[in-house]
This record gives C-alpha cells, sequence and structure tokens, in this order.
C-alpha cells in the first residue's frame, strides 16, 4: 500500500482499552483518569504474563518508575493481524480501516519507553527458530514502531539459521549426503539480525549446518559472517548438521576469544559416517572463560567438556548415552566425579550398571534410565519422566542414596502412572511433590485423580496408624490441557483427617484458574466456589507456574 498506516493514526483517537482483552500479553497502557492504579512496591516489581503457544511465562520487571496515569491491562498483540491487513491487497472496505486505525490509535497512545518495554517482554516470550518473528513484525507496522524497534538491539539479538530438512529428505536419495546450503534470504535475515544486535551479546543458532554452508566463496564469507560476532555471542547452538561442518566450525571458533560465551550446544545427525572421530577430535575453547551451561548429544562430547576447567560447567545435559558400552559408561563415571562445580543434571541411559556418583549435584533430571544407578549426596530436587519411574523396584527404599532430597518431581503422568505407594516408599522422606500430567495425543482424554496422591499417604505404608511422606508439607500439580474438576469437598475431608492426625501437608499448588474448577470461573457451579473457598480454610492454596522451563529451554532452537 501506497499509504504509510502510521498517517492514519490520529493522536486525539480515543479506544477503550478495557475492552481490549483479546489475547493474553500484560502491557502498560493509558488509563482513562490520572488515579495512581499502583503505588508503592506494587510500581517497583509488576507481573507481567505472557500466553504464547501454550506456554505461560511469569516475568517480573523490577526497579521500573511506572507513571501514576497508567494501569496495567490486557491488549491484545495486534502487529500480526496489523501486517495480514497491510498484505491484503483486496483491503478496500472501509471499515476494514476503521477497525485498523481503532487498533493502532490504542498503541499509539503509549509513550516510547512503555512501547519499548511491551516490545521486549514480547521478544523475550519469543523462541529462537524461523517461526521467531516478533522483532521483524514491530519493525514493519507504524514508522514510530519500525524506529523504536530499530533502535532497541535486544530485539535481534536472537539469531538463526535454518533449513527444511523435510523437504530436502523427501527430495533427495537418503544414500547421499544433504547438499542444499541455506538459502540467500535465511542468510540475509541471519546477517541482518547480526547487524543490529550490534555489540549487544547474541545467541547463534546454527541448525543442519552441511559441509556445503562452508564451501567456495560463499561459504567462506558465512563463515566470517559467524566469526566476526562470535567475539559476544552468549549462546551458541550448533545442532542437526553433519560431522564435518561442526566440527570445522568449532576448529575455527577455538581460534577466537569468546569471553561472553555461557551457554552450548554440540550435535550432529547419526547418520553421518564416522561422527564419533570427529566428534571426539572436537578443538578445546581456551577463551571462555563465562561457559557454564552445555547440552551435549552424547558422551562422545565429554572430551570436549573435559578440556575446559572443570571448575567451569554448573549446568549440564547428555543425551543418547549407550547404557551397553562399558567403555563409554566408565569414561562417564570419571568425568562426572572430577566436577566439582556441576550442580544441575540430565541424563537418558538406558542401562547405568555400576552406580554413578554425582558429589555435588544439586538437581537430577532422569528421562530414561533406573534412578538407582545414581548416588548423590546432595541432591535435593530429583526429576523422573514415566520410563524411570516404571523401573523402580518394591521395597527399595534410596534414602541412603539421595540423603538430602526434599523435592520429588514426577512428569508425564497418566491415570494409575505410577504406583504412588512404590514411589512413596522409595523417596519417604521428600517435602514437595510435584505432579506433571501427560497430555501428549495417546493421553488428551487423561484425567488425574489427585487423590492418588492422597490415598498413597493414607495407606501406602503398608503399617498401621502410619502415613507415607510424613514429611511432606506442599504438593503441586501441574495439568495442561481439558479442564479437570477439582472435588474441593473430597480434598477437604481427606487433608482433615491428615492434618488432624498429625501430618505436616500445609500447601496445595494447582494450575491456573479455570484449569481446576477455580472460583472465579463462569463455568464453575457456586457450590464448588463454597466448596473452595472451605478448603483454603484448612490449607494455602495457590497457582503452580506452568512455564515449563529448565535451565536449558530458553537456549534451544525449539521449545519442548
Amino acid at each position: 500500500m501506497a499509504m504509510d498506516i502510521g498517517d492514519m493514526v490520529s493522536a486525539e483517537a480515543h479506544a477503550n482499552q478495557n475492552d481490549i482483552t483479546e489475547g493474553g500479553l500484560v502491557m502498560f497502557a493509558a488509563a482513562d483518569n490520572s488515579e495512581p492504579a499502583m503505588s508503592g512496591p506494587d510500581r517497583a516489581g509488576i507481573v507481567t504474563k505472557i500466553s504464547k503457544d501454550g506456554y505461560r511465562v511469569h516475568e517480573i520487571i523490577r526497579e521500573k518508575d511506572v507513571r501514576p496515569d497508567y494501569e496495567v491491562v490486557l491488549l491484545s498483540t495486534f502487529a500480526p493481524s496489523i501486517v495480514e491487513i497491510l498484505e491484503n491487497e483486496d483491503i478496500e472496505e472501509q471499515e476494514e480501516f476503521d477497525s485498523l486505525r481503532w487498533k493502532l490509535s490504542t498503541l499509539s497512545r503509549l509513550p516510547d519507553d512503555i512501547l519499548t518495554m511491551i516490545f521486549e517482554i514480547g521478544w523475550w516470550a519469543e523462541w529462537a527458530g524461523p517461526q521467531c518473528t516478533f522483532a521483524t513484525t514491530v519493525s514493519h507496522v507504524t514508522r514510530r514502531w519500525r524506529n523504536l524497534a530499530l533502535a532497541n538491539r535486544r530485539l535481534w539479538t536472537r539469531t538463526w539459521c535454518s533449513k527444511n530438512i523435510i523437504l530436502i529428505a523427501c527430495e533427495r536419495n537418503p544414500e547421499e549426503p544433504i547438499s542444499e546450503p541455506y538459502s540467500e534470504a535465511e542468510i540475509d535475515r541471519f546477517s541482518t539480525f547480526l547487524s543490529r544486535s550490534m555489540s549487544m551479546p547474541v545467541e547463534i543458532h546454527l541448525r543442519y549446518l552441511h559441509k556445503n554452508d562452508l564451501d567456495g566463496d560463499e561459504g567462506a564469507a558465512f563463515l566470517q559472517l559467524i566469526l566476526s560476532h562470535v567475539g559476544h555471542c552468549n549462546h551458541l547452538n550448533i545442532t542437526g548438521g553433519d560431522a564435518w561442518a561442526m566440527p570445522t566450525l568449532m576448529h575455527r571458533i577455538s581460534t577466537h576469544s569468546t569471553p561472553l560465551l555461557t551457554s552450548i550446544q554440540l550435535g550432529v545427525d547419526y547418520d553421518c559416517h564416522d561422527y564419533r572421530e570427529a566428534i571426539r577430535a572436537l578443538p578445546s575453547l581456551f577463551d571462555a572463560p563465562q561457559l557454564k551451561m552445555a547440552q551435549l548429544d552424547g558422551v562422545d562430547y565429554l572430551p570436549f567438556l573435559s578440556s575446559l576447567p572443570l571448575h567451569q560447567i554448573t549446568t549440564l545435559q547428555l543425551e543418547g548415552i549407550n547404557g551397553d558400552d562399558d567403555a563409554e559408561l566408565s569414561y562417564l563415571r570419571k568425568t562426572l566425579l572430577v566436577m566439582k562445580a556441576l550442580e544441575y543434571l540430565e541424563m537418558s541411559v538406558n542401562w547405568i550398571g555400576t552406580q554413578v556418583m554425582i558429589p555435588t549435584v544439586r538437581t537430577l533430571k532422569i528421562s530414561l534410565g533406573d534412578v538407582s544407578g545414581f548416588c548423590a549426596p546432595l541432591l535435593t530436587t530429583l526429576s523422573m519422566d514415566r520410563h524411570p519411574m516404571e523401573q523402580l523396584r518394591p521395597g527399595i527404599v534410596l534414602t541412603s542414596q539421595f540423603p538430602s532430597l526434599k523435592h520429588l518431581i514426577l512428569n508425564g503422568l497418566s491415570l494409575g502412572v505410577p504406583k504412588f505407594d512404590v514411589v512413596a516408599r522409595s523417596f519417604p522422606c521428600i517435602e514437595q511433590l510435584t505432579c506433571s500430567l501427560d497430555f501428549s495425543p495417546t493421553h488428551l482424554g487423561t484425567q488425574f485423580d489427585i487423590s492418588l496422591v492422597f490415598d498413597a499417604i493414607i495407606g501406602g505404608s503398608g503399617a498401621p496408624n502410619t502415613f507415607c511422606w510424613p514429611k511432606l508439607h506442599t504438593l503441586a500439580v501441574s495439568a495442561l490441557g481439558k479442564k479437570t474438576p477439582l472435588h474441593s469437598m473430597k480434598l477437604y475431608d481427606t487433608i482433615s483427617v491428615l492434618q488432624t492426625a498429625g501430618h505436616p501437608i500445609c500447601q496445595l499448588m494447582l494450575p491456573k484458574m479455570g484449569s481446576w474448577g477455580m472460583p472465579h470461573v463462569p463455568e464453575v457451579p457456586s457450590a464448588n466456589e463454597m466448596a473452595m473457598a472451605k478448603l483454603r480454610t484448612i490449607i494455602e492454596v495457590g497457582e503452580l507456574s506452568l512455564d515449563r522451563q529448565t535451565p536449558f529451554v530458553r537456549a534451544r532452537l525449539d521449545p519442548l
């Protein structure tokens, strides 16, 4: 369109911001009156909530002086719909222009500093990857938005190159290596984001990097583009490509200083021939003093990890471990034993054999394997997926292996899995239990009955007049998907019995309002509201944050 949409917006246009409640981004908008909406400490720590693609993110903006004539209200994220209208060449109807003018007039009243803050919140909620369009979108709405977006270097610090690997795989001979380099548009976007980030710390994500991406003059220019920015890279992700390109790039990067690099993610396509030799020959990063976090796709990467000062790595994820390889497991045990700074560990191994000692780890997440194969004297939080839960054996108490364990997280639960009495007897001294439900396509109809946990507490010990989990004070249950009613009166009766008998249960953490039939939801009968109110008289009922984040999620190209 020839007309600039920014020219359509009248500064005097009025709109009722409180009526704009579609979408889920909590933004700052001008109030209709000048009365302070917040005061004192409230204005120093404003909680903003973002709901995007099923993920709920909580962020606290601190030390932000919010003017008294502004209040927190819900606004739509209008940018995508505005761009859709702009790209529609058939836009002729006056009502479409009027609708667009109304939307923009609302946002045009926001001062630059508030709009900039909104942009940063939107950026913070996005994942890196081809679906990440926030910065580009907001820079194509109005001249004012573009100027603000270009001036905000942080919006451009999540950079990536990727390929449509599924389409490529369908069109090539599976016996031949992938030859398609990154598209010109992909490299142009990558270069644009890097240039606009200037000297800000950047994330560099390279998905499906192959030999042809680094060949010839174009490959040399692409390589030089990367090397010119590794000095201010804080996260490096090279995954899914071949066993020639990733090591080649890492050798070049190793000759450069990476003073800001705090996390790294490395992996290759396991269909690549001779990948193990190439991975084991990865160079050391001698000048990466801030590197604390590593995501590595197997034990073959441990020589690279061991080349770093052992006091550096505090957070580690290891995938694809072959439990049938004794030499591999032996090397794994030795490496973990000497990593004196390691506090957070994620592992996936089908069989561990001889016990693995992790003396400094405080949080352990096991997605595959037998948790009894580990010994962690300082461990306070243990997270298990369904497979490790199913490996628990009745009568085996793991207190001696995890003497400091306080918080147990059970992931991927479906109805009847696991047997809570077995779990309770394996970990009898926990103080907090979090149950994360499985709402995968095969379990969409699953409803989790929270009473299963209380039944285990009351009857799972196997001894009369005694309870399992005698120290449990907090129970948290997460649910994503189908609404499930909470039987508040039944819970009231059960918890009353426990508390009367001296059990310390005192806090119940549930998903966001509505997921469990909590009050203030129109669909919930008033009787249930009264039952919830009664339940709150004997136990604290809080809202469980469902941001689904481990330390690694924000560093990944794709969300978990």
